[in-house]
């Protein structure tokens, strides 16, 4: 096979999101691949340190946390949640806080006043808890930097108390081909095509409750040569959601003409530990 096959087969399977790469790959190099992508992913958010801010306060209240008033945690996961910034706005109705998370630089053990345990993911992906630990997991922009992607969701699952809720978000496009170095991104980061994320729930037997598009590409990119933090404001999630629905047509996995990447890069997903069919979800 030539080296044109080899990627015309590469885009076949994995640039046209018909197939997850990474999914399926034996233990030895799910290991390397976490591994490797932990220790990029600690060097991008050195680089970045000095001026980072937590972005997305305001993205996550208008796809997850304002559906879900009214609620009391008891045991909350942050999955990948670093300093834990995501679960600000619902720390006071929150008992005690565990967060999955390979770097020790964050580890604290009090959080918004509350307990909090870090613990260090192993590198299969299995989680170190038992059945129904948590009645509130967050997994927000974790999943893609994951080879086993689908093995980790069903840990999520499985950790997840009937009844509870999970908060998810990932990019649902390449974010380039990482077969080549891409400014900003680690090595093997990569978007979950919807179709394969919306498959891989109803095979754990979870509902979905609600399917947000978001992070419309040029309208993140307008609103950051404008100095806007778009997603960190109520009123821009809210403009950013109507333009990534009214443009969820128009979604490509690996978009490469400019015309291509006006559609929805992300998706916010609110789902139940309850047995049945999805509630709703994309039309790819």
């Amino acid at each position: 096979m030539t080296c044109v096959d080899d990627d015309a087969r590469f885009r076949e399977r994995f640039l046209s999101g018909a197939e997850l790469y990474g999914d399926e790959l034996p233990a030895e190099a799910v290991a390397e691949w976490v591994i490797g992508e932990r220790e990029a992913y600690s060097a991008l958010v050195e680089e970045q340190e000095s001026e980072y801010r937590y972005a997305y306060h305001g993205l996550n209240w208008w796809h997850g946390w304002r559906r879900l008033k009214g609620r009391q945690w008891r045991s909350v996961l942050g999955f990948g949640s670093a300093l834990g910034e995501e679960l600000a706005p619902i720390a006071e109705h929150v008992e005690r806080i565990t967060i999955i998370e390979p770097s020790g630089r964050f580890a604290r053990e009090e959080l918004f006043g509350k307990p909090c345990r870090y613990v260090t993911p192993r590198l299969d992906g299995r989680i170190e808890a038992p059945n129904e630990a948590f009645d509130l997991v967050t997994c927000l922009g974790v999943l893609h930097h994951i080879p086993n992607v689908s093995f980790v969701l069903s840990e999520l699952v499985r950790v997840l108390a009937p009844g509870g809720v999970m908060l998810l978000r990932e990019p649902i496009v390449s974010m380039g081909d990482w077969r080549r170095r891409r400014p900003g991104l680690s090595a093997r980061e990569r978007g979950i095509p919807p179709a394969i994320l919306r498959r891989a729930l109803r095979v754990e037997g979870v509902n979905v409750r609600y399917w947000g598009w978001c992070i419309c590409s040029p309208l993140a990119k307008a609103a950051r040569l404008a100095g806007i933090r778009l997603y960190a404001t109520r009123w821009g999630a809210l403009v950013d959601g109507v333009f990534s629905a009214a443009l969820a047509w128009n979604w490509r996995y690996h978009p490469e003409r400019i015309r291509e990447k006006f559609a929805p890069s992300a998706v916010f997903v609110v789902v139940g530990k309850e047995r049945g069919e999805l509630a709703s979800g994309p039309a790819t």
